[in-house]
């Protein structure tokens, strides 16, 4: 083999050292290069994922608080024990709070609508008629989950303060085994 001579030998090195950087950013430098753009793709595409999470988090607390003061808001509206019972003791305490001496009570049953059960007690109440409406505020403010369902009033005359009526009073409970139940 023959000597390089100093230029040649500074060339070569040179050239040796542009290949190794040409080999160094191709094979080690790009593929890392690579690596490090796809990783940060990715961790973009996690953090809007996570962002997206908490939102629905967010929501989701939003809408559970939302379930839980509903169930808190309906459930006085719900009647516990034996409704029907429960039903004419109310309609009782609102008329003696009413001073009404008569009162006729009837039973009308139970039905089940949309997992609630339904119950309804027909009232016949002959009264002066401030005395009716006393008895009509009582029932409705005093006894929350009794919902007046139909109110019917008559009078023997135009001129006469003394009225019949009829009153159907309604109230809702769960059923045996309910969801509510607890």
């Amino acid at each position: 083999m023959t000597r390089l001579n100093p230029r040649e030998r500074t060339l070569a090195l040179l050239l040796l050292a542009v290949l190794a950087m040409v080999i160094i950013f191709q094979w080690i430098i790009k593929p890392l290069h690579s690596r490090l753009d796809r990783a940060t793709t990715k961790l973009d595409q996690q953090s809007q994922f996570v962002s997206h999470a908490q939102a629905e988090s967010t929501q989701l607390y939003a809408i559970e608080s939302d379930i839980v003061l509903l169930q808190q808001s309906t459930k006085p509206l719900l009647v516990s024990g034996e409704p029907i019972p429960a039903m004419i003791r109310y309609a009782q305490k609102a008329a003696a709070a009413a001073n009404i001496s008569r009162m006729d009570i009837r039973p009308l049953g139970t039905d089940q609508t949309d997992n609630l059960l339904r119950h309804r007690v027909q009232l016949e109440v002959s009264a002066d008629f401030p005395v009716l409406k006393d008895f009509l505020y009582y029932l409705e403010a005093n006894h929350r989950p009794l919902l007046l369902e139909r109110v019917d009033v008559n009078s023997d005359n135009q001129r006469s303060n003394y009225v019949r009526s009829t009153i159907l009073i309604t109230a809702y409970s769960m059923p045996p085994g309910g969801e509510n139940e607890k």
